[in-house]
C-alpha cells in the first residue's frame, strides 16, 4: 500500500495516471487507488505481478464477519473477499461442472445457520437436496424438490415481502436495517437458493400445466429480485446452463452481483458481461471465481465451522 498526501490531487488524477503508475511500479501491479482519512490521503493498492489466491482456504472462525449483512467468501490478492447483502442483495452464482459452485454455496450456507441465523430454502430438484443435508442434516425442511412446493414458498416469501413493506411504511422506516434497530418484531433476513436453476425454470419438453407453473415461478423471482432490495430478503440463482434464454432481462438487470467459476466465453459473457471468467480460471480449476468487480478468489472449503 503506496500512501500519498492529496496536496491537492484528486483519487481521479491518480486514475487518470493509471499506466503511467503501473509502468514505474514494475514488479508490482496496481489494482485500486481509494481515498482514506477524511480524503487527505490517496492510497495506491498494488499486489506482486505474480500474485495468486491459495490453492486452499478453509472457512474457519476467523473468517467470519460479526456484521449481519456481511457474507465472507473466500481470499484474494488483496485479502478477504466478502458479499454486501445490503448493497447488493442478490447474487449469481455460476461455473461449469465441478468449479466449486456447491461447495461455495455450502460455505455461504454454513454462514447462514451459525453466524447470522437466517431463514433459507434451497431449491433443488435433481439432488434432492443430498449435497447440503450431508453437511447440515437438520435442515431438510428448508430443502424444497418439486415445482409445486417452490411456487408456493416464492409466494409466501412475496407476502412476507408485502408485510414488512406495509410495516416499514407504518413505522416510518424505508427498509429492513432501519426497522430492526427500532426494537420492535426482530426480523430476520430471508434468502432464496436455487441451486441449478435451469431445473426450475426450463420450459421445454414440459406439458402446458406445468410450462404455465413455470412461468409463475419465474414471475416470482423476477418480482422478487425487483422489489425485494430493502424487505431483508436476498435470492442466489446458481447453474452451470445459465443463459440469456432462460433468465429474462428483468432478473438479471435486478441481479447486482454475480460470480463466475470456470466458464466458457458464453457462460461468463451472459454472467460477467465480458470473458474475464473464461480468460482467467484455467480449464483444470476449482473453487477459483471471479466477481462483479473483476475481483478474481479462491472460494472457502467448509470446515470446522460445520
Amino acid at each position: 500500500i503506496l500512501e500519498f498526501y492529496n496536496n491537492g490531487l484528486s483519487k481521479k488524477d491518480f486514475q487518470d495516471k493509471q499506466n503511467n503508475i503501473n509502468a514505474i511500479l514494475e514488479e508490482c501491479r496496481e489494482i485500486d487507488i481509494i481515498t482514506e482519512k477524511d480524503n487527505k490521503f490517496i492510497q495506491v493498492i498494488t499486489v506482486p505481478t505474480n500474485a495468486i489466491p491459495p490453492r486452499i482456504v478453509f472457512n474457519r472462525t476467523k473468517y467470519l464477519s460479526d456484521k449481519e449483512n456481511i457474507i465472507n467468501l473466500g481470499i484474494g490478492k488483496r485479502g478477504l473477499v466478502s458479499w454486501n447483502l445490503v448493497e447488493m442483495p442478490h447474487a449469481v452464482i455460476a461455473g461449469s461442472t465441478n468449479s466449486g459452485k456447491t461447495v461455495l454455496l455450502l460455505s455461504i450456507i454454513s454462514q447462514f445457520i451459525i453466524k447470522k441465523n437466517f431463514d433459507f430454502y434451497i431449491i433443488d430438484y435433481s439432488k434432492k437436496g443430498i449435497d447440503y443435508l450431508s453437511s447440515f442434516p437438520n435442515i431438510n425442511n428448508s430443502i424444497i424438490t418439486e415445482e409445486y412446493s417452490t411456487l408456493n414458498t416464492i409466494n409466501m416469501i412475496l407476502n412476507e415481502m408485502d408485510r414488512r413493506l406495509e410495516l416499514f411504511k407504518a413505522n416510518g422506516v424505508k427498509k429492513f436495517e432501519e426497522y430492526n434497530k427500532l426494537g420492535r418484531e426482530k426480523l430476520k433476513r430471508i434468502v432464496l437458493i436455487f441451486d441449478e436453476v435451469s431445473d426450475a425454470l426450463d420450459k421445454d419438453g414440459q406439458s402446458k400445466e406445468q410450462r404455465e407453473i413455470i412461468a409463475q415461478i419465474e414471475a416470482g423471482i423476477s418480482k422478487l429480485c425487483k422489489l425485494s432490495r430493502f424487505a431483508g430478503i436476498s435470492v442466489i440463482l446458481s447453474g452451470q446452463r445459465i443463459d440469456a434464454n432462460l433468465l429474462s432481462g428483468h432478473i438479471r438487470s435486478n441481479i447486482p452481483y454475480r460470480i463466475c467459476g470456470r466458464a466458457d466465453k458464453n457462460l461468463s459473457n451472459v454472467v460477467l458481461g465480458d470473458y474475464s471468467a473464461s480468460e482467467s480460471i484455467l480449464t483444470n480449476e476449482r473453487g477459483l471465481f471471479i466477481d462483479t468487480n473483476g475481483t478474481v478468489f479462491r472460494g472457502f472449503l467448509p470446515d470446522v465451522i460445520l
